[in-house]
């Protein structure tokens, strides 16, 4: 008699009353991504808007006649123009934040400007931040001032049509014409996302009922219980076997689900140019997709199923379980990370490592270039690596020195 399906809704019923397996099952990949979302979008918005609408304090120092570039910056909703700056003390007043930029106009810059040279204006400033918008707000007047001096130039070289002007200080302009579709572009740059997010949630999924189902069983001594019983061995640990990889595939899901729903959220939320485009590239993605995804996934969640099922079960206790089942996380975080790295791309030679493959294959889904052959290739390495863990659990559990070890 096939006992199979009662031992899953036992292992089932099992993991269900632990709390914490629920919580990293269920409860994590469903909340923690658009917690995460909403947490970073909401911070860098407010961060970048007070950055770029605070009031930047300014001085302009320097010999000789300053009156033009200290009156680039008498905009008061913009700009502090601080007066009788020493010199020598702007890098400290910068470093000690009483600054933000000081605009270093060189001697005798006017008359270099007349004479038709070019004149270097440096603005000295930090830096450090990755959200500082300082030179870009400080350097801006200058451009535009030289903007106006450069049309002045040219008038005075008998090129007054805007265009004709333009085209003697470009003669020659690179058109950008790309064969790649907005799909492809935005795939390339969010494509790594999503697979570290649902490969990650499968192995954490799976972490927690694997070491209660294994190594749980052995503190609760009840073990030795379901050994006594006349169920066979092999259907025990294909019982709970399946329970691990089932818990992996619905927490990736959750994830996928969870991750897809928050960028949608957010990008109506946003604004800019490239709301519409990337509102069309998420649109583009379409259930089939998401499908091809959900096929890789099963696979891989039978591979860490069959993995951690076997450390647990050499475990003596669940604490020890979870000494040996976290190191494997970074393991498996390296091929991960791997494919997020340039020049990264899906081969049949990739196509064949483990976790690495169904991370680029992933990748190539979501920008809609996946090739078919590929897909196969990766679809079937991976079942087979699966078949071999699970026979390899299976007689890891019939050995006695592995069940008993305490």
């Amino acid at each position: 008699m096939n006992m199979i399906p009662t031992i899953v809704m036992k292992e089932l019923t099992e993991i269900t009353r632990d709390r914490k397996t629920l919580f990293f099952m269920l409860a994590l990949p469903t909340f923690v991504m658009p917690l995460l979302f909403y947490g970073v979008f909401t911070i860098a918005k407010k961060m970048a808007v007070k950055e770029r609408d605070r009031i930047l304090r300014v001085a302009v120092i320097g010999e000789g006649d300053l009156n033009q570039i200290r009156g680039l910056y008498a905009d008061e909703n913009r700009f502090e123009l601080l007066d009788d700056v020493n010199q020598n003390a702007v890098k400290t007043m910068i470093r000690n934040e009483e600054l933000d930029a000081a605009v270093v106009v060189p001697a005798n810059y006017l008359k270099q400007m007349a004479d038709g040279f070019q004149v270097e204006i440096p603005i000295q400033f930090t830096g450090a931040s990755q959200i500082d918008m300082v030179f870009d707000r400080v350097s801006e007047p200058l451009y535009l001032l030289s903007e106006e001096l450069s049309k002045q130039r040219l008038s005075d070289l008998g090129v007054t049509f805007s265009l004709k002007q333009q085209a003697v200080l470009q003669p020659l302009v690179a058109k950008k014409d790309s064969l790649a579709s907005s799909r492809e572009r935005y795939g390339e740059q969010l494509g790594a996302f999503l697979p570290y997010i649902f490969i990650i949630f499968t192995f954490v999924g799976a972490i927690y009922p694997a070491s209660d189902l294994g190594a749980g069983e052995k503190e609760r001594i009840t073990l030795e219980t379901l050994l006594l019983s006349p169920v066979n061995r092999v259907q025990l640990v294909l019982g709970k076997y399946l329970v691990v990889a089932l818990a992996g595939v619905v927490s990736a899901v959750l994830s996928i689900i969870s991750t897809s729903a928050s960028m949608v959220y957010f990008v109506k939320t946003m604004e800019g140019g490239k709301v519409q485009e990337l509102a069309g590239f998420l649109g583009s993605i379409d259930t089939m997709d998401f499908v091809q995804i959900g096929l890789l996934i099963l696979p891989l969640a039978a591979i860490f199923a069959a993995v951690l099922l076997a450390i647990s079960i050499y475990a003596k206790s669940y604490k020890e379980s979870q000494t040996y089942l976290m190191p494997v996380q970074y393991i498996v975080l390296v091929p991960v990370i791997l494919s997020t790295l340039p020049g990264m791309k899906l081969s049949y030679q990739t196509a064949l490592i483990p976790l690495l493959n169904v991370s680029l294959a992933s990748k190539e889904i979501i920008k809609g270039t996946i090739d078919p052959l590929q897909y196969v290739l990766i679809f079937v390495s991976t079942l087979v690596i699966a078949v071999l863990g699970i026979i390899f659990c299976t007689k890891w559990f019939q050995r006695e020195d592995v069940l008993f070890r305490n």
